[in-house]
């Protein structure tokens, strides 16, 4: 499930995992007969005479010679692909993506059992299992902690145990090398970390183990940054145990954010959003003044932002943040040495309007969500309340200023949005749409007769906005 290009360049602006991974579809050999180049999936021209003579033959006779490989992963998924290609073409450097720490690819074979190794040049159809081997465990390379700048070995375990007081505040930066990474954390303590992926056009395996974190940075995991734009690369998450993912920046940023995003496992997954901050109220005043309006709550952050989303058997709850309160506006003035039973003694002032209240952060911000044998709860973020209006200065009834108007409350977040494509294959769902916050209550003039409007009630969420 890739998201287009075009969906991608929008995804930067506004915010089927590659399994063989270097075997595309539209093999076509070269006719140059001195050609060793690897083409781009993976399958390069055989340099042998009898080879030679097949790619520089008509159109015709590369029809003829056109055969059927099936790819079969042999791993117990049941899972094959099938690609077309021609005689005498040679296969290099195609091999099944990693999706364990535990085993390593060997090559490819024309038994399961791996008694005949495939010596790579194509001559007839043929259908060939992919060769497994326990993975020499020297070459997983083991931090106690998260290790400064960034990780570059090709897989890594990450054991942030308790007393790992360096994993404390850390970014863990992947480098374009590493395939995929294990978290191992205790279930009753929380890390601050985040994770930042770089450069990357290749897929990522992100494995929880019993890991709950909260971001230090703008992002929890930040898979689709500027160094990745144009990239059309899947995360996946697998998680064991229970783990928690929570962002705490109050910038309305999304919690996770990546562009192919797959969550998998056994285990159970929480992903919170962020709350909007509260405004803050209008300053006090001194004599003589109106007072100063509030400044507006900030927006809930998004739990998830992606250009497709895919969860597989694991328990998820998604929590966007709420939205934040508008500030209240701060009171009238009156004027030094006014007489309240003299009209014409002093100026009076209105009070500060209370600010608009934040909108709720959504639950998902995909195009596309597919579920499957899974269970999700999805809550999206309420509203923030509206500021109270200030009170306007002075008692008298024909001059007394009139009082603050109270702050519009924050929409509720929705659920999905993004134009969902909502794909469910036995997946019990429990989505909660965001509430609109309450508008604030206007300000008091003290006479009743210049009193501040309530603000508007914000509107509530969607289940798919």
């Amino acid at each position: 499930m890739k998201a287009s290009k075009s969906f991608v360049l929008l995804l930067a602006s506004a915010i089927v995992l590659a399994s063989l991974a270097s075997c595309s579809d539209g093999v076509v050999p070269s006719t140059d007969s001195s050609s060793s180049q690897e083409s781009s999936d993976g399958v390069v021209p055989s340099t042998d005479s009898s080879s030679s003579q097949e790619s520089s033959a008509n159109a015709e006779t590369h029809v003829s010679n056109q055969y059927t490989i099936v790819f079969d992963y042999n791993d117990g998924s049941g899972k094959s692909e099938t690609k077309t290609v021609f005689s005498g073409m040679l296969l290099k450097n195609c091999a099944p993506e990693l999706d364990s720490l535990d085993m390593d690819f060997v090559g490819w074979s024309t038994s399961p059992t791996g008694t005949s190794m495939f010596d790579g040049t194509i001559h007839e159809n043929l259908t060939l299992y992919a060769i497994w081997a326990p993975v020499d465990e020297a070459s997983i390379k083991t931090y106690a902690s998260a290790v400064p700048g960034t990780i570059e070995d090709t897989r890594v375990i990450i054991d942030g145990t308790k007393q790992s007081l360096s994993f404390y505040n850390d970014t863990i930066r992947i480098a374009p090398s590493v395939k995929q990474i294990t978290l191992k954390g205790n279930a009753n303590s929380a890390y601050r970390v985040s994770i930042n992926v770089l450069n990357r056009t290749t897929d990522l395996i992100i494995n929880l183990e019993s890991f709950q974190f909260e971001a230090v940075g703008t992002h929890a995991i930040n898979a689709f940054n500027d160094s990745n734009q144009g990239s059309d690369y899947t995360l996946t998450v697998n998680v064991a145990g229970k783990n928690l993912i929570r962002n705490t920046s109050a910038n309305g940023a999304a919690c996770i954010k990546a562009i192919n995003l797959v969550i998998n496992g056994s285990g159970t997954l929480e992903i919170f959003g962020s709350d909007g901050t509260t405004g803050e109220n209008g300053a006090s005043v001194g004599h003589d003044n109106d007072g100063n309006p509030g400044s507006a709550g900030s927006n809930g952050s998004d739990a998830v932002q992606a250009a497709s989303v895919r969860i597989d058997d694991a328990t998820v709850k998604v929590t966007a943040g709420n939205g934040g309160n508008g500030g209240n506006g701060s009171n009238g003035s009156n004027s030094q040495g006014w007489n309240p039973f003299d009209p014409s003694d002093g100026k009076f002032h209105r009070g500060g309007a209370g600010a608009s209240g934040g909108n709720g952060g959504n639950a998902i911000v995909a195009p596309t969500v597919e579920l499957n044998n899974c269970m999700l709860t999805a809550v999206a973020g309420n509203g923030g309340n509206g500021g109270k209006g200030g009170n306007g200065a002075g008692t008298n009834v024909t001059t007394a200023g009139s009082a603050g108007d109270g702050g519009r409350g924050g929409n509720g977040g929705n659920v999905f949005i993004g134009g969902v494509n909502l794909i469910k294959n036995d997946c019990t769902i429990s989505p909660t749409a965001g509430k609109g916050g309450t508008g604030g209550s206007g300000g008091s003039d003290k006479t009743l007769n210049n009193g501040g409007s309530a603000g508007s009630h914000g509107s509530g969420g969607s289940v798919n906005g």
